[in-house]
């Protein structure tokens, strides 16, 4: 028996940490660090030259082009400083609860305040709390998700394709901001499937996605590619010196995801009763040595404090490799209870589109050839606390894993900013 209120603790607890993010933002307004110069430099390029070819053309970063449109359009209120840059992140933060808040609805039976399990994700807390380029892009797409979801409940045709015009504008916005967004549309039909009015569906979908692709279709036509065209060299470059993918940065987004539905969610993991302990043991076990024979993926968690316990640069090597045996088992056994959880519930739409949007956007982590961050899994939070509302239960725990997360996201955060 599901749930379908959150307790008043959790409750409480979880607008706490989003009142910290806030007063943080303000505590410490440190003036724009990090990847925040680059990209609000394009705001200058934007009132140079306008929406045109050479703005695109010039863009520095990665990111497309939504980042500095929205902080063009704020800048009057901003004046580009900190902290207000920061709180244009959390004002979209709130709204992609609020959008989730409202798709919880639309699945019905499910604990809408659970939207707020946002803030129980550690890698949310720097994605929103400075004035980077994923908040905008993620409300985008959790819009054109809510709108997708609540298709089925719309009646008139008429309505459904307007819907679907809005979501596919939402869509197309969502990849203009990051580009990964792109990849999920390949899991949009899984929401379209019914049993009934077939032609309709499929002209819906038709809609969906070719509104998705009118922003994406002008850039990369003007890019000549996915990315700004400044930003293509260092691409070109990375792989003319042999590195055109990075398997082990799928293998990393897959881990952040399994500490995400841990914190949010730890019944979707389905801890294993004592039988298959020994089994799992000798698998992570392998799958250590391997990591430490071929040096698939290393990772050092709490770098700087592990930097001060271990004795030598070698010691901090070998710990970061046998972390990295760990992200692999963790990333295999998140695959693995996705399936369970699928096949246990007999594949219902909703949680396949999420599963497979999931799937796409860490397969879009292999094309960053120049380094990993958390923050490229954190464009998958809604995904992830959507699903993880199917798996809510109460428990005394909650609260505990509430505040391991807000609290490792706050601390991170706080890091960044008084360093």
């Amino acid at each position: 028996m599901k749930d379908h209120k959150l307790p008043l603790t959790e409750t409480v607890l979880l607008l706490t940490g989003f009142i910290a993010l806030v007063a943080i933002q303000f505590i410490f307004p440190r003036p724009p660090f990090y990847d925040e110069p680059d990209y609000l430099g394009n705001i200058a390029l934007l009132h140079q030259y306008g929406f045109s070819k050479e703005f695109l053309v010039n863009m520095v970063g990665s990111a497309g082009p939504l980042y500095t449109a929205v902080h063009y359009l704020l800048e009057p209120l901003t004046g580009l400083h900190a902290p207000y840059i920061r709180l244009v992140n959390t004002f979209f933060l709130a709204a992609t609860i609020f959008i989730i808040y409202r798709i919880l609805k639309e699945m019905a039976g499910l604990p809408r305040m659970y939207a707020l399990y946002v803030m129980a994700v550690p890698f949310i807390y720097i994605a929103a709390g400075l004035a980077l380029t994923e908040l905008p892009a993620m409300f985008f797409f959790t819009m054109a998700v809510y709108l997708v979801i609540k298709n089925k409940s719309t009646a008139a045709f008429s309505s459904a394709v307007i819907n679907m015009i809005v979501a596919g504008l939402c869509m197309s916005l969502a990849i203009a901001g990051r580009q990964p967004y792109l990849l999920t549309l390949a899991a949009f039909p899984v929401l379209f499937i019914s049993k009934v009015q077939q032609r309709n569906q499929l002209f819906l979908l038709a809609v969906m996605l070719v509104f998705s692709l009118l922003l994406p279709a002008c850039l990369f036509t003007v890019w000549k590619g996915f990315i700004p065209t400044i930003e293509a060299q260092l691409y070109t470059d990375i792989a003319n010196a042999g590195t055109s993918y990075r398997p082990d940065f799928f293998l990393l987004c897959i881990f952040y995801f399994a500490i995400s539905m841990f914190l949010t969610a730890p019944g979707f993991l389905q801890f294993p009763g004592k039988r298959y302990f020994l089994p799992m043991a000798i698998c992570l076990i392998i799958l250590t040595v391997a990591n430490l024979s071929f040096e698939w993926i290393k990772l050092v968690p709490a770098k700087s404090i592990i930097t001060k316990i271990l004795a030598s640069p070698r010691q901090v090597y070998l710990f970061s490799l046998l972390c990295g045996g760990a992200v692999i088992f963790l990333g295999l056994y998140f695959w693995v209870c996705m399936y369970r959880q699928l096949r246990h519930a007999r594949y219902p739409k909703e949680m396949l589109f999420f599963a497979l949007a999931l799937l796409l956007i860490a397969i879009s982590c292999t094309k960053i050839t120049w380094g990993y961050s958390s923050r490229y899994a954190a464009q998958a939070i809604p995904l992830l606390v959507l699903l993880g509302s199917l798996f809510y239960r109460r428990s005394k725990f909650n609260t505990i894993r509430i505040a391991l997360g807000a609290a490792a996201g706050l601390l991170s955060l706080i890091s960044y900013l008084v360093a």
